[in-house]
């Protein structure tokens, strides 16, 4: 009776826990382009702050972010892309390729170096595919500070917290900082 208790028990748990995660991102698909800089150059740093961006949106919870790495094509496209900052930006040809994934939007991000201030400057927009933004936030870190990762990871959990709060508030449109 024990073993049948607890199987029922984890059942219900996996049950109930799958439902949970349902309702906490309401079925809500982002694509997280890769992140850019205003001088319309690709650079590692980019790259890094884009995965540790997408890990802590996951971590949220708020989102299911889609996996970028499996879509090749989409990536391959986008390979051919200039440095993109919102949907009108994307071609037509990822345009339906973002649509066949079932996005929900896409998440734009951009790295502003002010040498001048000593800070970095990274934002992030969600666009609907009508180009309505869903919520858009920043953060900043010092400039020195951006070769470490557990600033970089600090800063991305931040922004991905208000990302989120803004998804879950409907309140797009307009950064908080």
């Amino acid at each position: 009776y024990q073993t049948i208790g607890f199987v029922l028990a984890f059942l219900y748990a996996a049950a109930w826990g799958g439902d949970a995660k349902a309702e906490t991102y309401n079925g809500l698909k982002l694509y997280v382009w890769e992140f850019g800089t205003r001088g319309d150059e690709e650079n590692e740093l980019a790259a890094n702050f884009t995965r540790e961006f997408e890990e802590a949106l996951v971590k949220q919870d708020c989102a299911m972010v889609l996996e970028r790495r499996s879509y090749d094509q989409l990536l391959h496209q986008k390979d051919n892309e200039q440095f993109v900052m919102s949907i009108e930006g994307i071609s037509d040809s990822s345009m339906k390729k973002l649509r066949m994934i079932e996005a929900g939007g896409v998440v734009f991000g951009e790295l502003y170096d002010d040498v001048q201030s000593g800070e970095l400057k990274i934002s992030a927009k969600v666009q609907r595919f009508d180009g309505r933004n869903m919520a858009i936030d920043s953060v900043r870190i010092p400039r020195g500070r951006r070769f470490d990762a557990a600033s970089r990871e600090s800063g991305m959990k931040d922004l991905a917290a208000t990302i989120c709060s803004s998804l879950s508030h409907g309140n797009p449109d307009e950064p908080s900082a």
